[in-house]
């Protein structure tokens, strides 16, 4: 939901700003939503009080989800720059990145289930999305093209199977709030995407791989202080099917016996 949030800035503060008018017109469109968001600080602050896992997740999904939605953005002109692609050739390239979605992000999930420990899966997979932007940012143009496509897809899928493990374990830090903890986290997705960015236009795409791998890292520093999820793996999450006694007639419709002719 939080991309239909940013679709929804992105429609409405450009008529707020040509509504307002002038130079300064974007500035007021833009400072309602610092306003909106501060006031809910100060509300998430108070009536939220086991918050520490939270701020692991959103540092984490800063990391995950900012780094894909950043290197999205810049992948076109990072292969045409670097190799001559044409930028439909590139494009196409980068598109790859983000299809990658559709496996690498349940997958992130499944594995969490699977793997015993919901926090040692996120650890691991922090490792290997600090270790493919490290290598990312070594590609330049001596590499094989197919190689340096082959790197971003395998960076791809530590990014967006982590995105999956860190909402694989959001429901169940805090449930009376658990909707909140997921819009907060979410948020500081997009703000890692507009940190990472804003970065990139002082350094260059190497630097810029790199601070992704090394906040990637403190990402994973900070998953010391998570707590692993009580009976996050307990049987009783999972929908039990079987009839219980009080609901017979609701389940299991009773079948009335034809009467036979006298």
């Amino acid at each position: 939901m939080h991309n239909f949030g940013s679709a929804a800035g992105a429609v409405t503060l450009p008529h707020v700003a040509g509504v307002v008018g002038g130079p300064a017109g974007w500035r007021w469109a833009i400072a309602p939503t610092g306003v909106i968001s501060a006031a809910y600080r100060l509300h998430y602050r108070r009536t939220v009080t086991d918050t520490p896992s939270g701020r692991v997740f959103s540092a984490a999904y800063f990391c995950t989800f900012g780094s894909e939605l950043a290197v999205v953005t810049m992948l076109p002109a990072f292969f045409t720059d670097t190799f001559g692609i044409g930028t439909t050739a590139a494009g196409m390239v980068a598109s790859g990145f983000a299809f990658m979605n559709l496996i690498a992000r349940p997958t992130g999930g499944l594995l969490s289930d699977l793997l015993g420990s919901r926090k040692r899966t996120l650890s691991i997979l922090l490792v290997g999305l600090a270790g493919g932007h490290g290598l990312m940012a070594t590609i330049d143009n001596g590499w094989p093209l197919p190689v340096a496509i082959a790197t971003c897809m395998v960076s791809s899928f530590f990014v967006q199977s982590g995105e999956g493990a860190v909402f694989a374990i959001v429901p169940m830090v805090k449930k009376r709030v658990s909707g909140q903890i997921s819009g907060i986290v979410g948020a500081y997705g997009n703000l890692g995407a507009v940190v990472f960015l804003t970065a990139l236009l002082f350094v260059g795409s190497t630097a810029f791989f790199l601070i992704i791998a090394a906040a990637s890292i403190a990402g994973l520093i900070a998953t010391r202080w998570l707590v692993e999820p009580v009976d996050s793996f307990s049987p009783g999450l999972v929908e039990n099917d079987t009839t219980t006694a009080s609901e017979p007639a609701l389940l299991q419709p009773q079948v009335i016996p034809p009467r036979l002719p006298a």
